[in-house]
């Protein structure tokens, strides 16, 4: 990883495992711009940004369905809470369909016909099921191309199958992602790390 931005995650409990994925931080350290890319995860994040130069935020991202190019400005220190979907429901409160690109795995147990859990997952998270698993495979494959395993591994039909997906949520080949010229990807760069 660029050695000007620092990145950690921390895992939760057990008490807070089933809603939250994951605390982590991302700083700028440096005096330039850092230009990142975040890839689909499958979270909810709500951020916390401070900066000597620009007010306290506090934000609520939606889940991603494609890559997302963003600027971390100069010393600015992010603080974020990645939540799992029932998070959204039961902590938040609140749909968070208009924020899109997302969806949500049920708890063992309940069941429901499938049209009504991708009104569920539509009228919730933005998104129908379908597209919320392959946010979840697009991340999953993540693991290997973070590895140098640029072939499929997680359910994909073939070779070109696989390139598209992972083109599709990131707007890179894996051969691109493996590189991850200038730590571009930070999600990629923190699995590479762990």
């Amino acid at each position: 990883m660029d050695e000007h931005l620092e990145f950690r995650q921390v895992k939760p409990g057990k008490h807070l495992s089933a809603y939250v994925d994951n605390f982590w931080m991302l700083c700028n350290h440096s005096d330039e711009r850092k230009f990142v890319t975040g890839l689909p995860d499958g979270r909810i994040d709500l951020f916390f940004t401070s900066a000597t130069h620009m007010p306290y935020q506090v934000i609520l991202l939606g889940l991603a369905t494609t890559a997302d190019q963003a600027t971390v400005e100069p010393g600015v220190k992010m603080f974020a809470v990645s939540f799992r979907l029932p998070a959204v429901e039961n902590i938040l409160g609140q749909k968070v369909a208009g924020l899109v690109n997302g969806a949500m795995s049920l708890p063992a147990g309940i069941f429901w016909p499938p049209r009504q859990i991708n009104r569920y997952f539509n009228e919730y998270f933005g998104v129908s099921l379908k597209a919320y698993c392959s946010i979840l495979r697009f991340r999953a494959s993540l693991n290997h191309i973070a590895h140098g395993k640029l072939f499929p591994e997680l359910n994909f039909t073939d070779q070109n199958h696989f390139i598209k997906e992972i083109k599709k949520f990131s707007g890179a080949v894996p051969g691109v992602l493996a590189r991850n010229q200038n730590d571009r990807f930070i999600l990629l760069s923190a699995i590479k790390d762990q």
